[in-house]
């Protein structure tokens, strides 16, 4: 957000703004990846370079670098924290830079912090010293790094929002076993399209001198796929949540074939080299493939946000300038109309975030942050307009705030159905159902003064009744 502002500044658009950071993001951590195995493995890097093209031919990457969302720049800078920890030999200023760098990475998402504290504990284990000093002198380094950087940040973010967890991960719920069964499943559908190098993770041990050290990125991998698999996962396309440790996933399977190819070697040691190159070429043949079979759906933008793009202009040019919106698509249509808007999901209102659901009513409410909602809230900020459902709106519940919405009789009461058409010349709508026809059926539901009725509205109880959990 820092680096965008900047960019914004200086006259840039956001949206390429965001696209530019993420590519230059992408293509630093390949030329740094590069230069970090010359640098450690000297004369015998060859090998290791290939988790580079297995990198840039893994479709993730390649998609999530294009997205404008934080997701690659996170991962450079990570990467970069895990290969200035991993220095061998390592000096204190080694130890203080990868405290600062996992700090970054804790701004640009929380889940740095769950890395910089594995690394604490790897920082623990006999034979970590530093170049200059001792275990203790290291751990003092790489903590001062981190603090340098992240404590002054949560105190301000305290201070601004009166919470040091951020909003969208109390507005994505708690752990408990079917989003845990999801979140498993998700893991499971990126094994089978991109998993086989994963394979030659269980052969990285049968080096003495390296175990230690890889027995830590293993660790970093199983730890962090636990927590994937606990937050249920991600409903959007192209693997979002494990771009992050593609880079180590990657070095760590080269590691397993050098390995393997070395206990094979002492057998038929004219077939070890040709044997690492040959599965290295069959995996990146195996990613390029899979990118193209399975990731055409990323290729496209997300409904919300193509549909939620022509819905916002509209509103924007139809609406008062001082209306106030209740919807779900918090993202697009808000940016695009340039009006006040209020999450119902509670991606960006933490009243919604922070309401408890004891009780699933919809299936919606197992996608990761579609889970909440709080109808009685919505009414009580009495909304000008209220769209349900996805950015082109409906009258059928598809989240747990239309839900309450329409079983609400203050809703019925106060506000009245209205749909307009908007004409669509964009070739693009193809890809998309709701404009499909060259236009979009937009429907809302319009405030209206107390005691008007409004017979077009298309409230029937019998709807309520038949929807998910309305008996």
């Amino acid at each position: 957000m820092l680096l965008t502002s900047a960019l914004v500044r200086l006259g840039a658009d956001p949206i390429p703004a965001t696209r530019i950071l993420g590519v230059a993001s992408g293509v630093l951590i390949l030329i740094i990846l590069f230069l970090a195995v010359r640098r450690q493995r000297g004369a015998g890097a060859g090998p290791y370079l290939l988790c580079l093209p297995l990198l840039a031919s893994n479709g993730c990457f390649a998609a999530w670098s294009l997205s404008g969302m934080e997701t690659v720049f996170f991962t450079l800078l990570l990467l970069c924290a895990l290969l200035t920890a991993m220095r061998n030999p390592r000096s204190p200023l080694d130890c203080f830079l990868a405290g600062f760098l996992f700090g970054l990475a804790g701004m640009a998402r929380p889940e740095g912090l769950l890395f910089f504290s594995l690394t604490f504990l790897y920082f623990l284990l006999p034979g970590n010293r530093s170049r200059e000093g001792g275990r203790m002198k290291g751990l003092i380094f790489l903590f001062a790094g981190f603090a340098l950087v992240l404590l002054p940040y949560l105190a301000w973010k305290y201070s601004y929002y009166g919470s040091l967890v951020p909003n969208t991960f109390r507005a994505k719920g708690g752990v408990d076993a079917e989003k845990t069964m999801i979140g498993l499943a998700y893991l499971r559908s990126f094994m089978a399209v991109f998993g086989a190098p994963a394979f030659f993770l269980a052969f990285v041990f049968l080096r003495p001198r390296e175990r230690q050290r890889n027995l830590y990125l293993v660790a970093l991998l199983c730890v962090y796929l636990l927590y994937v698999a606990l937050m249920g996962g991600d409903h959007m396309p192209a693997f979002r949540f494990l771009v992050p440790i593609l880079p180590l996933f990657y070095l760590l399977a080269i590691e397993g074939m050098l390995s393997l190819s070395e206990v094979l070697g002492r057998r038929a040691p004219s077939a070890s080299p040709a044997l690492i190159w040959a599965l290295a070429l069959i995996l990146i043949a195996g990613n390029a493939a899979a990118s193209a079979r399975f990731l055409g759906r990323a290729q496209a933008r997300d409904p919300a946000a193509f549909i939620g793009e022509k819905v916002g202009l509209w509103m924007r040019d139809h609406w008062p300038r001082d209306a106030k919106v209740a919807l779900n698509t918090a993202g697009s249509t808000p940016y695009y109309s340039e009006l006040v808007c209020i999450d119902m999901l509670g991606i960006t209102d933490p009243r919604v975030a922070s309401r408890k659901i004891t009780r699933r009513l919809l299936p919606s409410q197992l996608v990761p942050g579609h889970e909440k909602g709080d109808g009685a809230y919505v009414l009580s900020r009495k909304p000008d307009f209220i769209i349900l459902g996805g950015a082109e709106g409906g009258t059928r519940p598809r989240f747990l705030g239309d839900l309450e919405l329409l079983r609400s009789p203050e809703f019925r009461e106060s506000y009245g159905y209205r749909s307009h058409r908007i004409p669509v010349n964009d070739p693009e709508a193809r890809n998309y159902p709701a404009s499909r026809n060259g236009e979009i059926l937009f429907q809302f539901y319009e405030r209206r003064p107390p005691g008007r009725p409004d017979t077009a509205a298309p409230l029937r109880p019998q709807e309520l009744l038949d929807a998910p959990g309305g008996r």
